[in-house]
């Protein structure tokens, strides 16, 4: 299984398959930025097999497609999906639990005599978040990061867009005039 981040990984772990994933600069953010990436990577020596650029992802690719496939399961799944243990059912254990809640009760809320002002509060900084003067109070250095580096990279996208639109018309421009001149 190979894959950038994905519930899918559980699943073919609990199958006993292999996980994959590669870390590369554009996805890294996703990828390292989530809680679940760090349990998937170290909880019980892990579950990916993670490649640190495109080449070694390569390599441990081939080198995994080159040994005989286990159909094992690893100490991932034992660790974090069947913690209670792969004999033990789960339906049961959680069965059991949605029926202990059955007892709870809920708490009626209280309106908020300011509710209208939190609103437009929130309506405000929502409306703040597309402006990029807010950035430093509203994001974290990550996720300035993360938006400078998307920025730039789709203005060198559009560039490099305009440039080939601009050979293409230009090679038009050139042909038509050939045309012409050997019409002529």
């Amino acid at each position: 299984m190979v894959g950038l981040i994905t519930s899918a990984f559980i699943e073919a772990g609990i199958v006993g398959r292999e996980v994959h994933t590669v870390l590369d600069p554009e996805f890294e953010d996703n990828q390292l930025g989530t809680v679940h990436y760090h349990y998937l990577t170290n909880t019980a020596g892990g579950l990916l097999i993670v490649g640190r650029g495109w080449d070694d992802h390569l390599r441990k690719l081939e080198a995994t497609l080159a040994r005989p496939r286990q159909d094992a399961v690893k100490p991932f799944v034992e660790a974090f999906v069947r913690p209670h243990g792969l004999e033990v059912a789960a339906t049961p254990l959680f069965v059991e639990q949605v029926e202990a809640m059955s007892g709870l009760q809920v708490q009626p809320s209280r309106p908020d005599a300011l509710a209208f002002l939190w609103r437009r509060a929130i309506d405000r900084l929502r409306a703040a978040r597309y402006d990029e003067r807010y950035d430093r109070w509203l994001l974290s250095e990550r996720e300035q990061s993360v938006k400078r580096r998307n920025r730039d990279y789709h203005e060198r996208k559009m560039v490099e867009h305009r440039a080939a639109r601009k050979a293409r018309e230009d090679a038009e421009k050139a042909t038509k005039r050939a045309k012409s001149e050997a019409a002529q």
